[in-house]
Order: structure tokens, then C-alpha cells, then sequence
């Protein structure tokens, strides 16, 4: 085949359709699109037509003479425009394909790559150049040559619906080598973007240029049917540059860029060009879709670019600003959300901030791992991570490894569950493609990197599991006021030491596990696991990974049956040996959580402190479901919160009621009816014990007395689970960063009948 023998012969355009990101137009080509092959010319002409309030217009024309030269192979060509331009532009031709750059008439550069398949298919696709976002995709469209010679001419844009179900468009998870996300979805949806997923991976935002320094906030959600369309947020209109989404990790709350006109406010440009400048705006989630957006205030929005805003879990806001007093070109900025207003931004301190400058790219929603480009010259620049202390400091910043800086990569993010990294990459001469890629490779440079920290852990074991030690001693186990399978209350003696974890076990914690052994939950396997939507349902997709609402790695682990513990407590005696690691015991599980005290609640009679001691049903629930009952308080959690972030017992455990019910070693069955030592529960039986109470708990479930029971292979959203060693293990003292300080339990605890 001669090279520019593909393109030979008579096409015609029926029904064409010119699509831009947001918006479907018919066009039809009225005169025959020639491409004639005559020695070394190849002439392509053509006229397009649209109906504009409801009269056709031509739209387009010209006519493009190709030269080949055959001893060279090099193509030029010379394209004549209907209102007397004329360019000329080299032309790449081989394999099927033909593409070239041009310019139009408005002065914005113009990608044009024209392929013909085997079957006589021709797709045509146009990107268009934005100075701020580079290259978008602008228009693309299909022919297929028909048996007169003809062609038929359909859009490839924006479908009704995604052909994909799922979350995250039901790609299966990435390894830890980047790859290109979903790319048939991303091109049929035009992202050209990174894309920001709320929880879950059902609900999707991104922003597309629409050029001339104008772009659309576009989004799709993941319904009983499939993906949605996409389509424009109701209020970006494609008049402003909006840009850069950032939803609230609970999906409430909307903030983004934009070169909005703020009343009172003069318009600026970035300096030496004639480009907006952009502000901040907010919008919020109604009953009906979204509010109008409000600019954020002075001091959030100067007469400097604002812009990358994100939004962490308390409603504080992280941005990127070249505002007057940054120490560089430009750094990253903080502000807290306080009584429904946003305080005066202050600069995220040393070691992040250097006088280089620092583009901002993610903030983690509980503020844990923040994400930066460095605008250090040399090796000292380019991507990092930097990981919050236990002291509340940021960390020394550590560079992101080659498999990402080698590909460029911009606007970085994170999905909310803290389990994939995304970002773009644009290749040299390319369009943009949105790649992702396991976040392990964020984990392990916190595992490896350097640290301020002075915390230990017992050898061996995942970061941040500490032990304390509880001593031997006598208790008054169960409720006479509570329920009938608290009864009655009876004398316990646990007549030798244990070793209990302080916090429940953590998602990191047990991805090490599943990293090691390549473990797979029973969620996994089976049916899924119990999660909270609009009811209780259980979801094939559900498990440790996706509890349908966000976590990070400091969270507990939910979703995970006894079965799962098991395996988990099983590894810890392989990487461990000796320890004698398992479950904790019901009575165990009781005795730490009263530490000592006889009262209802462990910190007294007062349901109403719950929360200041545990993550249970309060206001903050309420607002997922008004109607969960609980406490008046809002402890700012509607789901699991990060462990130890609530007033330890008298021990020093944490997360002793509330955030998760917790497996128990025990099968369940009533109590019995005089004093015991160190109970085990029944031989057998066809539930286990759960002790603790968790999110989805009013008052009465925060109890220490508090008891229920599941089948061992049941997962749910709110069942975890902690360990306990038998055997002497290493008890971490005040320099954790997990608890302040260890006390041990005095060799006798006296206990009190149960109010």
C-alpha cells in the first residue's frame, strides 16, 4: 500500500454531529468531501452546514492540498480557508493514519489525527489547545464508507450512559504499575482532567476547557442502570473558566476555580499574560442538584491566583495561591472552616513551604498526607509526599518514586478510601490520559520514608500496633438493668496477664496482612458485605476495601468477618511467633473496657459524654439518617472515624465503645449463674460475641455491659475487631504516637454492681 493510498477515493458526510464538551450539535456536509489522490497531491475539500435558530448556515469550509515527496517520505500540506487564510503544516502519513497541527482562524491551535481501519472506518478526532490545561479533546466523529463510496457520518461523543457499571466505571483495581484509567470512558466523557471520585467510587467530577479561557464543571454518577451521561453542573454555563472541583468528602459541599466576576472586586491576569486570574467559589447540594456558587471571601480570594482548592473532612480548606507575602512564586495555604465561615488563611508551615515556591496538589481528608510539586531546581524538586507526625508537625518530605515522576504526572489525587492514586500525563507530542495506580506507592514511602516520630511498636508487627499490659484482677461482669442476656451480674476472676491492642485493628494494619499473604476476605469471595445506602442492603462489591462511605488508613478495618479475624490473628503468630495472639475473650473485652470502673458507661452515668469517649450515633449521624436515634452531641464522624481520635479509658485503650463492635474469641450463649474464672463462653455454638458497640449505636449499646452476637461469617460495615497477646510482648510507652502514656492495671480491680 502507498502511503497515502488509504485516503483515495469519494466520501460524503450524512448526519454529522459536532460535539463540545457539553453540548450536541447537528451538522451536515452539503457538498461532497473528495479526497483524490492525483500523483503526489492529495486534495481534500469539503463544506459543513449547521441549523442555527433554525436556519442552516454554513459553517465550515476549505480545501487541503497534501504534497508527498516519495524520496524524503515528508508531507506538507497547504490548507485554504473559506475566509482567505491559508497555513501550511507538516503532515504525518502512515499506517492508516494521517495527522497534523494546525491553527484556525481565532488563533487556537489545532490537533488533527485521521485514522482508516481495515473495514474502511474513518474516525477523525480534534484536540484543541488550552495555555492553562494544554491539550483537550475538542471534537471527534466517525464515517464509514459505504458500497457507492459514500460514507455515513455519526458522532463518537458523549453517550447516553456509560457502558459500565460499577464503582470507579467497574474497572478492576490497578497494580502498582500506573496504567491508563478506563480510557474508552474517559474519552467518551472528554475528560481531559484528573477525576475527583467521592465515596465509593459512584460519583465522579471533573472540569473540561471549552477554550478561549472557558471551561465547564462536569459530573456522572453510577445509578441502577449503569454510569449516567455526563453532563454540566446547572450553573457552569461554559461563560467562566470553572475549574478544578473539589467536593466535600461527604459530598455536601462543592468548592472550585473560576474567573467569575466578584462584585467590587477588579479582574487581574497572571502576570505577562492576558488570563484571568482565578477565585474560589462554593456550592452547595440541595434537594434539586446544586446552589448557585458563592465566592469565598477576601481573604480567601485575593487579587493573585487562588486556585487547587480541596477539602478535608472538617470542612478545612487547602489551596494553592500566589498571594502577596508567599514566600515563592506560590504555596499551599490552609483555612479553617469556623461557624459557617472560613477563617484567614495561614500558610502550611516548614518543611512543606520554601522560599522555591510549591504547587498544591491533595490534602488527605483527615489532613494526614499532603501531596506537593516542588519548585526546588535540580533533584530537590518535582513531586512529594509529605506524611503528619504524631506531634501534629509535617514530616520531611519524601519524592514520589520514578513510576510517576517518569510519567510526568499533574493534578494528582487520591480516591477517599485512600486506595488509588490519579492522575494526568500528557506525552510529549500527545493528548492528556488520565493513568491511576495503587496507592501502596504512597503506603510505602510512609512505611520507609523518614519520619519525626519516636513511637515504637512490637517487632514484627504492622506500624502502630501497641499493646498494653492488663493485669490479673476480680470484676462484676453484666447489667441487671440492661438486657435479659446481660443477666445476671456475676463475679469474674481473670487470674492471668494480657496484652490488648490500644486502638482497634486499622485498615493499614490489616492490608499488611492482605500485602503479605495475598488474603482475600470472605466479602471478597462471597456476596459482598452489609452497608448502609439509603437502607441496609447487602452489596456484591461491598468488603474491607469499599464500605460504601470514606475511610483512610488510620480508620478501622470494617466489613471483615470472625473468619477474617482469625486469618489475621493467625498471620500475627507467623511474623510473630510466641506472643499467642487471638481475639480477646468476652470477659477480657469487659474488664478491659470498665477499667475498673463500676458504673454503666466507663466514664460514668452520663450517656450524653459519649462524645468525648466514643464515636457513637449522634448529630452527625443524624444528617446521614434523621432518623438514627442517639446522643444530642456531634462528635463530626457519621461513620468510623480514625482510631484513637476520643478520650482513652482509664487504661489507656481507645475505641473501647463506639466506631466498631468488635469480634470476640467467644461463641455466644447466657451467662452463668455464679462466680467464673476466666470464661471462654461455650464449647460451640452457631454465633460469636461482639463487645463494644460502634457508630451505628445509640447510648444504651456504649454501655461496657452491652453484648450481641453475629453468625462467624457475617460482614457489615461496622464489625472489626482488636487482638490481645498472652505471652510477654513489648508495652510502647509515652513516645507513641498512638496513646500519650501506659498505666498498668493495679493487681486488684474492684469493681461495683452495674447501675
Amino acid at each position: 500500500m502507498k502511503p497515502l493510498e488509504f485516503l483515495a477515493g469519494r466520501w460524503r458526510g450524512d448526519p454529522k454531529m459536532y460535539v463540545s464538551p457539553t453540548e450536541v450539535r447537528p451538522f451536515t456536509i452539503v457538498e461532497t468531501a473528495a479526497f483524490i489522490l492525483d500523483g503526489t497531491v492529495l486534495q481534500m475539500e469539503g463544506v459543513a452546514t449547521a441549523v442555527v435558530d433554525g436556519q442552516s448556515r454554513t459553517v465550515g469550509r476549505g480545501l487541503g492540498l497534501v504534497h508527498y515527496d516519495s524520496k524524503s517520505a515528508a508531507c506538507r500540506m497547504r490548507h485554504y480557508e473559506a475566509n482567505g487564510a491559508i497555513f501550511d503544516t507538516t503532515v504525518t502519513i502512515a499506517g492508516g493514519r494521517m495527522a497534523y497541527e494546525s491553527t484556525d482562524s481565532e488563533g487556537t491551535r489545532l490537533r488533527v489525527d485521521i485514522r482508516i481501519d481495515a473495514d474502511g472506518r474513518w474516525t477523525e478526532r480534534v484536540d484543541r489547545f488550552h495555555p492553562q490545561a494544554g491539550w483537550q479533546l475538542f471534537r471527534e466523529y466517525e464515517l464509514r464508507r459505504t458500497s457507492t463510496g459514500s460514507a455515513s457520518h455519526t458522532q463518537a461523543s458523549i453517550p447516553r450512559a456509560v457502558a459500565s457499571s460499577g464503582p470507579y466505571f467497574g474497572q478492576p483495581a490497578p497494580g502498582v504499575t500506573p496504567a491508563l484509567f478506563a480510557p474508552d470512558v474517559v474519552a467518551a466523557m472528554q475528560m481531559t482532567r484528573t477525576p475527583v471520585f467521592t465515596v465509593g467510587g459512584r460519583e465522579v467530577f471533573w472540569s473540561t476547557s471549552l477554550g478561549q479561557n472557558k471551561g465547564r464543571l462536569m459530573t456522572a454518577r453510577l445509578g441502577a442502570g449503569g454510569w449516567s451521561a455526563a453532563e454540566a453542573l446547572p450553573f457552569s454555563t461554559g461563560e467562566y473558566f470553572d475549574h478544578n472541583p473539589a467536593p466535600s468528602p461527604d459530598g455536601t459541599r462543592l468548592v472550585f476555580a473560576s474567573n467569575r466576576p466578584i462584585a467590587g472586586k477588579d479582574a487581574t491576569a497572571m502576570p505577562g499574560t492576558t488570563i484571568a486570574t482565578s477565585d474560589l467559589w462554593l456550592s452547595e447540594r440541595t434537594t434539586t442538584g446544586w446552589s448557585a456558587p458563592v465566592a469565598l471571601g477576601p481573604e480567601i480570594n485575593t487579587s493573585s491566583d487562588d486556585d487547587v482548592p480541596v477539602l478535608t473532612r472538617d470542612g478545612t480548606l487547602y489551596f494553592g495561591s500566589s498571594r502577596p507575602g508567599a514566600p515563592g512564586p506560590a504555596a499551599i495555604y490552609r483555612s479553617r472552616f469556623v461557624n459557617g465561615t472560613y477563617a484567614p488563611p495561614e500558610l502550611v508551615p516548614s518543611p512543606i513551604t520554601t522560599p522555591a515556591g510549591e504547587m498544591f496538589n491533595y490534602i488527605a481528608p483527615d489532613e494526614s498526607l499532603l501531596i506537593y510539586l516542588s519548585f526546588r531546581s535540580g533533584t530537590d524538586g518535582g513531586l512529594h509526599v509529605s506524611f503528619r507526625q504524631a506531634d501534629g508537625a509535617w514530616g520531611t518530605p519524601i519524592k514520589l518514586g520514578d513510576a510517576v515522576a517518569s510519567l510526568r504526572a499533574y493534578f494528582l489525587t487520591m480516591s477517599p478510601e485512600g486506595e488509588r492514586l490519579f492522575f494526568t500525563s500528557t506525552p510529549k507530542g500527545g493528548s492528556p490520559q488520565i493513568y491511576w495506580v495503587d496507592a501502596k506507592l504512597i503506603r510505602d514511602l510512609r512505611d520507609s520514608g523518614p519520619t519525626n516520630s519516636s513511637a515504637r511498636r512490637q517487632p514484627g508487627l504492622p506500624e502502630g500496633m501497641v499493646f498494653v499490659r492488663i493485669a490479673p484482677g476480680r470484676f462484676l461482669m453484666g447489667s441487671d438493668t440492661g438486657k435479659d442476656d446481660e443477666k445476671p451480674v456475676h463475679q469474674v476472676r481473670v487470674t492471668r496477664p494480657f496484652f490488648m491492642q490500644t486502638t482497634p485493628v486499622t485498615r493499614s494494619q490489616f492490608r499488611a496482612f492482605v500485602e503479605a499473604t495475598g488474603y482475600r476476605t470472605e466479602a471478597e469471595l462471597g456476596d459482598g458485605a452489609f452497608v448502609w445506602t439509603t437502607d441496609w442492603e447487602k452489596k456484591v462489591d461491598a468488603n474491607w476495601k469499599n464500605p460504601y462511605f470514606q475511610q483512610d488508613d488510620r480508620h478501622p478495618v470494617v466489613c471483615v468477618s470472625w473468619n477474617d479475624a482469625q486469618a489475621f490473628v493467625q498471620w500475627l503468630n507467623t511474623v510473630d511467633p510466641g506472643r499467642g495472639y487471638r481475639l480477646p475473650t468476652e470477659a477480657e473485652y469487659e474488664y478491659a473496657a470498665r477499667a475498673g470502673s463500676g458504673s454503666p458507661f466507663f466514664w460514668g452515668d452520663d450517656p450524653e459524654q459519649a462524645v468525648r469517649y466514643g464515636n457513637t450515633t449522634d448529630a452527625a449521624a443524624r444528617r446521614v439518617n434523621p432518623a438514627w436515634n442517639g446522643i444530642s452531641g456531634d462528635d463530626g464522624f457519621a461513620f468510623t472515624s480514625p482510631v484513637a481520635q476520643f478520650k482513652p479509658n482509664a487504661w489507656a485503650l481507645f475505641d473501647m465503645v463506639g466506631n466498631i463492635l468488635a469480634w470476640c474469641q467467644d461463641w455466644y450463649g447466657p451467662y452463668a449463674q455464679e462466680p467464673a474464672t476466666d470464661p471462654a463462653g461455650p464449647a460451640s455454638g452457631k454465633e460469636r460475641v461482639l463487645r463494644g458497640t460502634s457508630w451505628h449505636s445509640n447510648a444504651a449499646g456504649a454501655r461496657t455491659a452491652y453484648r450481641t452476637r453475629f453468625p462467624p461469617d457475617r460482614r457489615h460495615a461496622f464489625l472489626g475487631f482488636r487482638v490481645v497477646a498472652t505471652s510477654q510482648i513489648e508495652v510502647v510507652h509515652d513516645d507513641s504516637n498512638v496513646i500519650p502514656c501506659v498505666r498498668q492495671i493495679p493487681a486488684s480491680a474492684k469493681g461495683t454492681r452495674s447501675k
